[in-house]
């Protein structure tokens, strides 16, 4: 069929993604995106691969604005906790990145 695209693509989600920015060393990506149903932060292979979900707070708070740190270690972002603004921090460990903590704890 004219105009048909050869290798469609397995899974086309809607979704708003926005605040992404790529990492020091140049690999990966963040972003906050509501593919999930809530605002939630993202992290994958600087070509989109590898998309792997963060945050898993659901509507309640929020998280905006991620940043890498210089090293590429953390990743620091603002959310709403007990209806104020905070900036909060997770560390990654390993290759494939694990949130290891988030600082200060979001309640």
């Amino acid at each position: 069929m004219p105009g048909a695209c050869p290798n469609p693509p397995a899974e086309v989600v809607e979704a708003l993604n926005e605040w992404a920015e790529i990492s020091p060393g140049g690999n990966k990506i963040v972003l906050v995106s509501d593919r999930s149903g809530s605002q939630e932060i993202y992290i994958s292979a600087a070509d989109g691969s590898n998309l792997l979900q963060l945050t898993h707070f659901g509507v309640a708070h929020a998280p905006e604005s991620p940043r890498w740190s210089p090293d590429g270690q953390q990743i620091v972002f603002d959310a709403v906790d007990q209806g104020q603004r905070r900036f909060l921090r997770f560390k990654l460990t390993a290759e494939l990145p694990v949130v290891s903590a988030i600082h200060p704890p979001i309640t």
